[in-house]
């Protein structure tokens, strides 16, 4: 299915508040809201609502240890490597202080409901979290084919800058992860059905917003086909296979080697 999302949604996921006047929006030489710059949008606040959370805004005081708590819990479970890189950057904070616990706020609950097909889906990614047996088992973003640039335009707090740039039909946004480039057509013209990407088809309408850009420069992403962490992971997994062969041939648990 072709995704499509509005030019207002992708923009406020950048991250930034407003305090300037309409009269002080810049504009292009057609009278348009000027986007084009640099963005930044680097938070760690979750998508979904950690547990650790009593409710959707956490006081100032209290979110370090919120945040702390929930890395306890990842790093528990096995699902946070190395143990303490986790400090990638601030919480989102919240209107009238404190600070927001997720980027979602409705529902109320700050969970995503989930219909049976995305249960399906959710399943199936993490039932196969763990296969290793060549890098074609791994995931497209893991093998630096696809980085986070589909809709919805997400919040994180790694690889988090986007340049936008205008021309009068469309708006581009490119991503600092693996340089995906969103063309948003801003015409309300679409594509013919048999015409499909993996960055889907985005429409947009004009808005007046007004944002904070960053002063940061774009880099190139570090993360290519064929990288040495891909390599790790299948090294590992031929290690983790041989230890298991030992351990089931002489009955006890085999030495741990290093990948």
């Amino acid at each position: 299915m072709l995704k499509r999302m509005l030019v207002l949604a992708v923009l406020a996921a950048a991250g930034a508040h407003a305090y300037a006047q309409p009269s002080d929006i810049r504009r292009t030489a057609d009278g348009r809201p000027d986007f084009q710059g640099v963005w930044e949008a680097r938070w760690r606040t979750p998508t979904e609502r950690p547990v650790e959370a009593d409710g959707p805004i956490v006081a100032a005081d209290k979110a370090d240890a919120m945040v702390k708590a929930m890395y306890d819990r990842l790093r528990a479970a096995g699902n946070q490597s190395p143990d303490e890189d986790f400090d990638f950057g601030p919480l989102m904070p919240a209107p009238g202080g404190g600070y927001r616990t997720s980027l979602i706020v409705e529902p109320a609950d700050g969970k995503r409901p989930l219909n049976q097909a995305a249960q399906d889906w959710a399943k199936i990614l993490k039932d196969n979290t763990d296969r290793a047996e060549g890098s074609e088992a791994r995931g497209l973003t893991e093998r630096c084919l696809r980085g986070a640039g589909g809709a919805p335009l997400g919040v994180g707090a790694d690889q988090s800058y986007r340049q936008i740039i205008q021309t009068p039909d469309h708006v581009v946004i490119w991503m600092e992860q693996l340089g995906d480039t969103r063309i948003i057509e801003m015409t309300g013209r679409t594509r013919p059905d048999a015409v499909v990407s993996w960055l889907g088809h985005s429409t947009g309408m004009r808005v007046d917003f007004i944002m904070l850009r960053t002063e940061a420069s774009m880099f190139e992403s570090a993360c290519h086909e064929g990288n040495h962490g891909l390599e790790g992971i299948l090294r590992g997994a031929r290690v983790a296979e041989a230890r298991v062969t030992r351990e089931q041939a002489n009955n006890q648990p085999a030495p741990r080697d290093n990948p």
